[in-house]
């Protein structure tokens, strides 16, 4: 994967700087039983109209496909699709399965499926896809840069846990 744009370098950055203020609530809701990845959804398209004065659009039907992408957020002339993985502290697990198995499969989700529809309806030339995780870094970091490749990145803002980022693909 070559480097990635500055819109989708600016726009992880952004995130990572949401989470790590957000450490708390992140930390109340990965101690419950509940998934909450919807939570994490809207809070993050809230905070990306707010501070990047992004369009975000959530829960986007892939091309062709009954599939949906968890967020589609417009940045400049750029759109980044962005599928989003959270872990419970309480189980370990992310759906039923593991962080590293998630991060998988919705990276290969990205690669498998298009949004050049939505792409367009947004007036983007550009697009980007992107994998987030909010899980257990120190439990999982070495084997998701190997599975997800090397441009996978952890941030640890917590003891208990930290986030997963990686650019899956993207356009000139």
């Amino acid at each position: 994967m070559p480097t990635p744009s500055t819109d989708v370098t600016q726009f992880i950055g952004c995130i990572n700087n949401w989470a790590v203020n957000q450490s708390t609530p992140i930390t109340l809701a990965m101690n419950t039983s509940a998934q909450w990845e919807v939570w994490l959804q809207v809070e993050l398209a809230v905070f990306l109209k707010t501070n990047l004065g992004a369009t975000v659009v959530r829960e986007v039907k892939y091309d062709g496909s009954q599939q949906s992408v968890d967020l589609v957020v417009k940045v400049n002339d750029r759109a980044i699709a962005v599928e989003l993985k959270t872990e419970s502290l309480k189980t370990g697990n992310v759906s039923g399965t593991t962080m590293v198995n998630a991060l998988r499969s919705d990276t290969q989700k990205l690669k498998d499926n298009q949004l050049l529809v939505q792409y367009m309806q947004l007036g983007c030339k550009k697009w980007s896809s992107v994998v987030i995780g909010i899980g257990q870094v120190a439990k999982y970091a070495a084997t998701a840069s190997k599975i997800i490749g090397a441009a996978t990145s952890c941030l640890k803002f917590s003891e208990d846990f930290g986030l997963y980022s990686s650019v899956v693909a993207e356009s000139d």
